[in-house]
């Protein structure tokens, strides 16, 4: 699954929900940090697109899987982990401008995202 495209995170659930009909766990885990200014596929900037945009399509496209699967299987409860470093304490996501466009910075955008 490449987590710079959505479509690719979109066929990636698809793919899984034919294999399966459970889901246990789902782990979000990207690790794109402090890149030159760049987009992804759909023209997000490339941090908040793969480290958050993808991680919340996926979960949003496997969520009622998981939940059935947890009602179905009460002594396994389901979980979602989500994986990121501390600087999302630090640095907010700039919701007026989630492309940094104009004030770019790698290291601020990785915070953000």
């Amino acid at each position: 699954m490449d987590q710079t495209d959505l479509s690719s995170v979109r066929a990636c659930a698809e793919g899984f929900l034919k294999e399966s009909s459970k889901l246990n766990v789902i782990i979000n885990n990207a690790a794109v940090i402090n890149t030159p200014e760049s987009r992804t596929k759909d023209g997000f900037e490339l941090q908040f697109g793969a480290n958050h945009l993808s991680h919340f399509l996926l979960f949003y496209l496997l969520k009622d899987t998981l939940l059935e699967t947890a009602r179905s299987s009460p002594n396994f409860a389901s979980r979602v982990v989500s994986v990121a470093s501390a600087a999302h304490r630090y640095i907010p996501i700039p919701l007026d401008n989630v492309n940094w466009e104009g004030n770019y910075n790698g290291w601020l955008a990785y915070g953000s995202s």
